[in-house]
């Protein structure tokens, strides 16, 4: 089976790599970077060679990339590749991140550093939607609209006058193509933010 995520007669969807031949690398409990292939999850380190070639190629293409693993990592291979994979692919989500030995873009993966991260931005990825990027800050307010907090308390939580909030929400509406919190928190479970 080649499709990149299977659902049921009950619509459920199942994790790429489970069903199929797809890859999906992810973090997993307790800070350990794992891949699900051939209806297996393993801890990274244990994955076939091959995979480990997949993220290797992607790192030397990146010039920058590759500056900024090697300052952290000069002496281990491995921990060049987990830090790239957990940065760039460690969100589960049901779109593989190789299917045919291709590799995708990336995903967006929460990160608690993002805001002082020197890699930020290089190493992750901001998601996309419909082409559009969506930036670290336009990505906390969906987040926040997909809770059933009102827009003043939205405002308090971003630190933003009331007015000003409105302006961003009103932007990012209009970037995505949409006019409803309702729209913006499907948007937000599409793209794995919450």
């Amino acid at each position: 089976m080649t499709s990149t995520t299977t659902s049921t007669t009950a619509g459920l969807r199942v994790y790429p790599g489970l069903l199929c031949n797809s890859i999906e690398f992810f973090n997993g409990p307790h800070g350990k970077f794992k891949v699900m292939s051939a209806g297996k999850v393993k801890e990274f380190k244990d994955a076939p060679y091959s995979h480990h070639l997949i993220l290797d190629e992607a790192i030397q293409k990146e010039p920058e990339t590759f500056k900024i693993l090697n300052e952290w990592y000069p002496h281990s291979e491995l921990k060049r590749r987990i830090q790239f994979g957990s940065c760039r692919f460690g969100g589960l989500d049901f779109t593989p991140d190789v299917t045919d030995f291709q590799l995708q873009e990336g995903e967006y993966s929460e990160c608690e550093a993002r805001d002082y991260c020197p890699g930020a931005g290089i190493l992750c990825h901001a998601p996309r939607y419909k082409n559009e990027e969506i930036s670290f800050f336009e990505v906390k307010i969906l987040k926040l609209l997909a809770t059933h907090d009102t827009n003043e308390y939205i405002a308090y939580q971003l630190n933003m006058p009331l007015g000003s909030f409105h302006l961003a929400k009103k932007n990012l509406y209009q970037k995505l193509g949409i006019q409803t919190k309702p729209e913006a928190a499907l948007i937000s479970r599409d793209l794995n933010l919450i």
